[in-house]
């Protein structure tokens, strides 16, 4: 009887082996990217100083000096950068003036912050005069995670007779870039 019981149990391992086997399973995770269009513009000086105090100055103009990396971009896609004025002319202590804001010619060039920044992709209008109308100052067909943008503001000969017979002064005006998604 023990040879018997021995072998039914051989028997049932035997075949619990066959019938039990690991079972193998498998699950989902659904992952949802949601991305969306950046573009951010930043203005590393937020104030420029043109002096106009030398009589060379009225005989040939004068500008800021490259001011590096005045406009710093970052975009996820192409972008047109736009330049304006807040008005048509400058202020004298809070007063309209006569003095136009289209004597200033803004002249733009890739800066250095980035690198590996292709400018092949950017094309870059000579120079611009500024004025209250937006402008376009350059487009670009590549995104960058940050490219910045050499300004220089000049004040060209032609534009001289313009600070003839005026009140001394501070005269000012507020230049506003835009980033516009292409």
């Amino acid at each position: 009887m023990k040879k018997s019981h021995y072998i039914l149990m051989l028997s049932f391992i035997w075949l619990s082996s066959f019938s039990s086997k690991a079972q193998i399973g498998s699950a989902a995770s659904q992952v949802n990217l949601v991305v969306n269009e950046l573009m951010s513009l930043e203005i590393e000086q937020s104030s420029v100083m043109i002096n106009m105090n030398l009589p060379s100055h009225y005989k040939f103009g004068n500008n800021s000096g490259i001011q590096q990396n005045h406009v710093k971009v970052t975009a996820t896609s192409n972008y047109t950068l736009a330049v304006s004025a807040t008005n048509q002319n400058f202020t004298l202590n809070g007063l309209n003036t006569n003095l136009p804001v289209n004597i200033i010619k803004i002249e733009a060039n890739t800066g250095n912050l980035n690198p590996n920044f292709n400018s092949g992709q950017v094309s870059i209008n000579s120079g611009v005069y500024l004025n209250a109308s937006q402008t376009n100052l350059l487009n670009s067909h590549s995104s960058e995670t940050l490219q910045s943008f050499d300004v220089n503001y000049v004040i060209p000969t032609s534009a001289t007779p313009n600070f003839l017979n005026i009140p001394s002064g501070n005269y000012k005006t507020t230049v506003i870039y835009t980033i516009i998604p292409q």
